[in-house]
């Protein structure tokens, strides 16, 4: 009997690790997990910042310090031109496993305001953090903090952010909630609870949110999709299995197997190179490709 073979979960270890193992980790150093490697690996993408060319917004109580002028306009010039922002990060992103609580729970990141690169190619340390809410068009520029005493769970950068981009936070309807002191919020927060902040007499998850696990709520959230999304498409395959081996012109042919692609921006694919061809999911079909022989399926 023919048959067609996939084991999507499997190539999707294959290749989180692979992607992993380009940007410099070793095996031994990723999880062993299939569940954790899928999380780690947008996790990290997350605390790396995709490099991108984006737009660029400035609060207005933006005050860059004496002397650091040229070194932040050139900052905002690495951020248009979308070159690569990792030598400005914390050097725990050396680290696969390192939890930013600070991006996690607020959903920003801290840059190191410096133009001097030290021996491991991250920038020096400075005196001085750029806070900054990244998404995949845009980052927003809060402030300039001097590094040393910075609060991380800081309650004025959060209100600072709501002042100027209000529409980046997620207003929640409870006419029951009691509004808790700042220190109240503070203490939840440092002791992991999530809760919400009172701000402009309304109740809003301030940028993020997270969860009281080791992973934060958007990540889950991406993670799961795609995990989804994968796995949706391989059923689909294995149940048309029968009219996609008919549409492969080999009477002797008992079994193919698929592997599952994985391209830019995560799109995917399913491919047989012995046989040259590739299956695609598209507005509801099934649509698979020989060579120049072009068919569907509809799901």
């Amino acid at each position: 009997m023919n048959k067609l073979v996939t084991d999507f979960e499997k190539d999707m270890s294959v290749f989180f690790t692979n992607e992993l193992k380009k940007i410099g980790f070793l095996q031994s150093e990723l999880p062993k997990d299939s569940v954790d490697l899928r999380y780690q690996y947008f996790s990290y993408n997350k605390r790396l910042i995709n490099p991108k060319p984006r737009k660029v917004f400035i609060s207005k109580e933006l005050n860059i310090p004496i002397g650091y002028e040229t070194i932040y306009k050139d900052l905002v010039e690495v951020i248009e031109s979308g070159l690569p922002l990792k030598c400005y990060l914390s050097k725990g992103i050396k680290k696969l496993q390192k939890i930013d609580f600070f991006l996690n729970y607020f959903g920003l990141h801290h840059l190191h305001l410096s133009n001097q690169l030290d021996n491991d190619g991250f920038v020096k340390r400075s005196d001085y953090l750029v806070i900054a809410k990244f998404d995949e068009k845009a980052v927003y520029i809060a402030q300039i903090y001097p590094h040393l005493n910075f609060k991380w769970i800081n309650l004025d950068v959060i209100r600072l952010c709501f002042k100027n981009w209000p529409f980046l936070f997620k207003q929640i309807y409870n006419p029951n909630f009691k509004q808790l002191s700042d220190q109240d919020t503070i203490d939840y927060i440092e002791n992991r609870i999530i809760v919400p902040v009172y701000m402009d007499n309304n109740v809003y998850i301030a940028l993020n949110g997270t969860t009281t696990a080791k992973y934060d709520a958007d990540i889950i959230f991406i993670c799961d999709n795609f995990y989804n999304e994968v796995i949706s498409f391989q059923d689909s395959i294995r149940e048309n299995s029968l009219e996609i081996m008919s549409f492969i012109d080999k009477e002797s042919l008992i079994k193919i197997q698929f592997k599952l692609v994985v391209e830019k921006e995560l799109t995917i694919s399913a491919q047989n190179k012995e046989f040259d061809m590739l299956i695609v999911k598209k507005n509801s079909c099934l649509v698979f490709h020989q060579g120049k022989k072009i068919d569907k399926i509809q799901l």
